[in-house]
């Protein structure tokens, strides 16, 4: 016997004598809300799932919670790739809240190797999160490639936020030889480095120095200047 895939009927809009009707399963709802929720909210991200699977049992399918959980990860989505903040050029560099040193973790290079922050001990180093479908991420990449060129005694770990389903390694690969990068790519499969800097939107980028202490971070694209910036704050 075939299973029916029980399906929400969502009201989009309504005038005078038009009302538009979608009817969407909980699978693709799910996977609605798990897009826009993934980068910006692990807390949400998981209420998602957990409502995914109480859906898949029978429970919580009011159409009032699909339109509010809808409203509120679409309203997450705007903020979960960052641009530029406005308050100029300046890194986040507060004492109070970047003190001890950086935590390790361990993420896959391009032959699938474990390769450690700890691995790089002595060296200054430039942790950068993006993502292919973080436009920001992009924008700001050739800046990086070209100061990866620049400096050779600091270590860059472009981190690839890799989930396996809205970005693999293969998208990244793909786009980083597209463009003609230099610099190294290693994935974050298991979200280990991302959860390790409480990463909350791409791109962000994390600047340590030979010590092994965070000295700054930023979320958001970040200039040329600003990059530069960071680098002589742990190198000088």
């Amino acid at each position: 016997m075939r299973k029916t895939r029980k399906c929400i009927t969502v009201r989009l809009f309504d005038s005078a004598s038009v009302w538009l009707k979608v009817r969407l399963s909980s699978a693709i709802l799910y996977r609605i809300f798990a897009f826009f929720a993934r980068g910006e909210n692990k807390i949400l991200y998981n209420f998602v799932c957990v409502w995914y699977n109480g859906c898949k049992k029978g429970g919580m399918r009011m159409k009032r919670t699909i339109l509010l959980c809808l409203a509120l990860l679409c309203a997450l989505s705007l903020c979960a790739c960052r641009p530029a903040s406005q308050s100029g050029e300046e890194l986040t560099t507060d004492a109070a809240v970047w003190t001890g040193s950086a935590p390790n973790f361990a993420v896959l290079d391009k032959e699938g190797n474990a390769v450690q922050l700890s691995d790089f001990a002595g060296k200054p180093v430039v942790l950068n999160f993006w993502a292919t479908w973080c436009g920001y991420c992009k924008v700001e990449m050739p800046d990086f490639d070209q100061a990866y060129k620049e400096y050779p005694d600091v270590v860059f770990m472009m981190i690839d936020a890799t989930d396996g389903m809205y970005e693999t390694r293969e998208k990244a690969d793909a786009y980083v030889k597209e463009q003609g990068f230099s610099f190294p790519v290693y994935y974050d499969v298991s979200s280990l480095a991302q959860n390790a800097y409480v990463v909350s939107g791409y791109p962000t980028t994390v600047f340590i120095n030979a010590q092994g202490d965070v000295i700054a971070k930023e979320v958001g694209m970040i200039s040329y200047e600003t990059l530069i910036a960071g680098i002589k704050l742990i190198t000088e």
